[in-house]
């Protein structure tokens, strides 16, 4: 979705004309927003120091986890995305929460492709041009709701689809995954991680 500031709405992006972007670096932040809201005031402010930390980051891609319909609302209304930035989504159906993409390169597709999941996870997937090569842009928020070995096993098969999915772009051009994985450092299964992306 695409800003049309004479419509004043987000409407629908198209493919470009001319997907022809040069950039030496391409800056992409990653961040799980977290949808547990204490209360709606709470919230609101959480979400105006968020919308501020984006803006000054001043990413060229911005992957977020945990988007609730209050937060898409609250980032469609910001000045500096509407001008510059196009969304994966601009819907909000009132329905918990998700991921979205804010990026600013050409993007060439948008792809959802459902991970294995108790909880309806997907991996979401732009695909940009950056000088002349595709560039794919991923995040995607792995299985959360326990340490035990059925949800470990589940992370990792979620991690072996979103590499097997960016395999091709990481040959050809390039690819990233931002994405909270709901791994640590706590025996959880980290180590499981390292071998399903390899």
């Amino acid at each position: 979705y695409a800003y049309d500031s004479g419509a004043k709405r987000w409407r629908r992006r198209r493919t470009p004309s001319d997907v022809r972007f040069a950039q030496r670096r391409v800056r992409v932040l990653t961040w799980n927003v977290w949808f547990g809201g204490v209360d709606a005031k709470v919230d609101g402010r959480r979400h105006v120091a968020l919308c501020e930390a984006l803006h000054a980051a001043d990413a060229d891609v911005i992957c977020l986890q945990e988007v609730t319909p209050p937060l898409l609302e609250r980032l469609k209304g910001e000045a500096w995305l509407r001008e510059r930035y196009s969304l994966s989504d601009a819907r909000s159906d009132g329905v918990g929460y998700g991921v979205l993409l804010a990026v600013r390169l050409p993007v060439l597709t948008l792809q959802r492709v459902a991970l294995p999941s108790n909880l309806g996870r997907e991996l979401l997937v732009a695909l940009c041009a950056v000088n002349g090569a595709p560039l794919a842009v991923a995040t995607a928020h792995m299985e959360s709701g326990g340490r035990g070995g059925g949800v470990v096993d589940l992370r990792v098969r979620q991690l072996r689809v979103c590499a097997a999915e960016l395999e091709h772009y990481a040959r050809v051009g390039g690819a990233v995954l931002g994405a909270d994985t709901n791994f640590d450092a706590t025996g959880d299964g980290s180590d499981a991680s390292d071998d399903a992306c390899r």
